[in-house]
C-alpha cells in the first residue's frame, strides 16, 4: 500500500491517500528504510515524475559505499521507467542480455554478468498442477555471477548461445550440489 511507501514532508502530518494522489510533491519516499532489509526487489508500480522515487542514485551511492555490503543483489524493473521510480533503471534489457551490473559510485553499467540461481523449496511450496502456492519456506542461493563474453565463449560446439546455456546450465547444477550438502558437480 502507498501508506507503506510515503510519508507527508510536513512534520506530523497525517497520510492521506487521495490527498498523495492529487499533491504528490507533499510526500517523500520512506521505501529506502525497506530497501536496506531486501536481497531482491522487483519493481513494478506505476510512477510518473509527479511521485517521489522509491530509489534514488543518491540513497543507492551513499548505500553502497558504507562499511557494510548491502544485501540488495537483484533490482528487477518490469515497469522499465529509465530514471523512474527506481533511478538505476537505465536501459531496457533483451534476451541476449538479460541482465547489466549498475555501479553506483558512478551511475554507469560496469558490465554485463549472468550466473545461476537455485530457489530451494519452490517445487514444495508450488508444485506443478497447483493454482496457488501452499505456505512453504524457500531460500534463494545465488551463484558466483558470471560475465557474460565468459559464457559465450564456453565449449566449442554449436552456436554461442547454445554454449553459452550448456555453460550456465554447468554451473547451475554446481550450485544445486553445494546446496544440497553434496560435492561439487565437475
Amino acid at each position: 500500500e502507498e501508506r507503506h511507501l510515503v510519508e507527508p514532508i510536513e512534520p506530523g502530518g497525517e497520510f492521506q491517500l487521495q490527498d498523495y494522489y492529487d499533491n504528490p510533491a507533499r510526500y517523500r519516499s520512506t521505501f529506502e528504510r525497506h530497501a536496506r532489509s531486501l536481497s531482491v526487489l522487483v519493481n513494478a508500480i506505476y510512477w510518473t515524475e509527479a511521485y517521489p522515487r522509491l530509489l534514488t542514485l543518491d540513497f543507492l551511492r551513499d548505500w553502497f559505499a558504507g562499511d557494510s555490503p548491502p544485501r540488495l543483489q537483484v533490482v528487477g524493473d518490469i515497469s522499465c521507467d529509465y530514471d523512474g521510480a527506481v533511478q538505476c533503471t537505465v536501459k531496457a534489457t533483451t534476451p541476449g542480455a538479460p541482465a547489466y551490473v549498475f555501479d553506483p559510485s558512478t551511475n554507469r553499467i560496469v558490465h554485463a554478468l549472468t550466473g545461476p540461481v537455485f530457489i530451494e523449496g519452490a517445487h514444495q511450496a508450488w508444485p506443478m498442477h497447483r493454482r496457488w502456492p501452499r505456505p512453504r519456506r524457500v531460500r534463494v542461493h545465488f551463484g558466483v555471477p558470471i560475465p557474460a563474453n565468459e559464457l559465450l565463449a564456453a565449449g566449442a560446439d554449436g552456436p554461442a548461445h547454445e554454449r553459452a546455456a550448456r555453460a550456465l546450465r554447468a554451473q547451475l547444477l554446481r550450485l544445486i550440489r553445494s546446496c544440497e550438502g553434496g560435492p561439487p558437480a565437475p
